[in-house]
């Protein structure tokens, strides 16, 4: 199947014999990630990885650092959704309205404080949201952990294991973790503690 090259995202109605159909949406977050919504739930990242892959990690394996459209919604239709297929097709191109989603991305930090008490230094992690023009949704959250913070992503914005997985060595050694998702609507956001309303000054 191919689809322009210039294309930002790409919805369909997919359908099987004695299944319901399911509406898939699939948006392009980086130049090798695309955000999956299935009938308006954010249900994870279709991805190529830029170097061997772990074990059980999903996505195709390519030295390259352009996933085409194309392969990302053949690959995802035929390793997602077996025996579908793919009608009413439309694509996005990022000069077009067509949108597939709230795009926000999701900052994490490792933050510590002094404990008056005990004297002793304590650990917590800060998450921030900033919208595709890098400005806040307000004032950061603060959470007892990076396990905290990665139970609130996974449940409410459908950000995987894998995703989170993978940056955990880079949240404790003290840098900021950053992932790009996408959202049927903003409602997401405030389920996420924060107000839609609320985008401040660019970071």
């Amino acid at each position: 199947m191919d689809l322009p090259d210039d294309a930002s995202g790409v919805r369909a109605i997919l359908k099987k014999k004695g299944e319901p159909d399911i509406r898939l949406e699939l948006s392009r977050t980086s130049p090798v990630d695309f955000a999956i919504v299935e009938d308006g739930k954010p249900v994870g990242i279709y991805y190529r990885t830029l170097s061997p892959p772990k074990p059980g990690t999903p996505g195709l394996v390519h030295n390259d650092t352009r996933f085409s459209i194309s392969e990302a919604f053949a690959g995802c239709l035929s390793e997602r959704y077996p025996g579908y297929v793919a009608t009413d097709i439309e694509v996005a191109r990022k000069s077009e309205e067509i949108r597939l989603g709230v795009k926000f991305t999701a900052v994490i930090k490792k933050e510590s404080r002094l404990n008056p008490s005990t004297g002793n230094k304590e650990y917590y992690a800060s998450l921030m949201l900033l919208d595709e023009a890098g400005k806040e949704y307000g004032l950061p959250r603060y959470l007892p952990s990076f396990e905290a913070v990665a139970a609130l992503l996974i449940r409410e914005a459908g950000a995987t294991h894998e995703q989170l997985q993978d940056r955990y060595a880079r949240y404790e050694r003290g840098e900021d973790i950053r992932i790009s998702l996408t959202l049927e609507d903003d409602a997401v956001i405030g389920r996420l503690g924060f107000n839609p309303n609320d985008a401040g000054d660019p970071k």
